[in-house]
């Protein structure tokens, strides 16, 4: 009796254990499909669901690893946008981890510097290679040392570039650093100083002379023959403003120049010292200056109105 007491507990754990093992069978390999997601996101379960749980379970991993699918190929198709942006930005860019080791450089930042940056270098290594390739190593700012995001370096080496750096951190701690080459727009903000210094001086001359002859003709009285002089004087100045303010104010005209709108001839010499001495003689005055110009006149090739300016 005691052994048939035995023999009938153990075949009802057995079928107990192969009864269970039938039902949960469905469960485990919905927990290894799960377990797969990670490394093959768009696979497809297939169990044979013994109950509405198990089925509803099967359908929504299914539905999740179809969404996990898409989600992926949108993220590889946004990196793929984004190297090939990178790769073809003209501005260098290079981003440190949070232990602030270097994770990526494009190929403009290589290219600027020429330099050969390898992932893992450490930022303090980098900044010294940096540091390296100005005039002085004094002349680079390090990041932890920069006040504001945006610094500018001076290049010499590979050659002599003026370049912008701007930095900031994400919200990961990545440290993103940009470089952009502000050298031609930093030529281009010389030159207009310099244009805008010649444009005061080559304007203060003429004025100088029509203000001079117009305050001698209202403090003084002169013969009609010396005031016609000196209104001629002042009329010729007076068309040289004119002129010059009109090419001021045709900007246009100024950044496309390029010496093209001279107007060059073969002229003699002599008129253009006789006008430019009457300009700033002073009518009157007890000193006078005496030309000791060759009877034949030379002749060059200039622009008459633009050298008298």
């Amino acid at each position: 009796a005691v052994f048939s007491a035995l023999l009938t507990t153990a075949l009802t754990v057995l079928a107990l254990y192969l009864f269970l093992r039938l039902r949960l069978k469905p469960v485990a390999q919905c927990a290894a499909f799960a377990e797969r997601l990670a490394s093959d996101p768009g696979a497809t379960l297939e169990v044979n669901a013994r109950s509405r749980e198990v089925a509803m379970l099967q359908t929504s991993l299914n539905d999740a690893s179809l969404h996990l699918r898409q989600q992926y190929e949108a993220i590889n198709e946004r990196n793929e946008r984004l190297d090939a942006i990178f790769a073809l930005s003209p501005d260098g860019l290079v981003v440190f981890d949070r232990d602030r080791r270097l994770a990526y450089s494009n190929p403009a930042f290589g290219e600027l510097f020429s330099l050969v940056v390898e992932a893992g270098m450490p930022l303090h290594e980098f900044e010294r290679a940096m540091a390296a390739c100005c005039a002085q190593a004094s002349d680079f700012t390090g990041v932890d040392a920069a006040v504001s995001g945006v610094t500018e370096i001076a290049l010499l080496a590979p050659v002599r570039r003026l370049l912008r750096r701007e930095h900031r951190v994400n919200q990961r701690g990545h440290l993103v650093l940009y470089f952009r080459d502000i050298t031609s727009e930093a030529e281009v903000a010389r030159m207009k100083s310099e244009f805008l210094s010649t444009a005061a001086h080559e304007l203060r001359t003429p004025m100088v002379s029509v203000f001079g002859f117009v305050e001698l003709l209202l403090a003084r009285k002169y013969p009609e023959e010396k005031q016609r002089e000196m209104l001629g004087v002042i009329h010729r100045q007076s068309r040289l403003l004119i002129k010059m303010v009109n090419e001021l104010l045709d900007l246009a005209r100024i950044e496309a120049r390029v010496g093209k709108d001279f107007v060059l001839s073969v002229q003699p010499l002599q008129p253009l010292i006789t006008d430019t001495c009457a300009a700033f003689a002073v009518p009157g005055d007890h000193h006078v200056l005496k030309l000791d110009l060759p009877p034949e006149s030379e002749l060059a090739e200039f622009d008459s109105e633009k050298l008298r300016q």
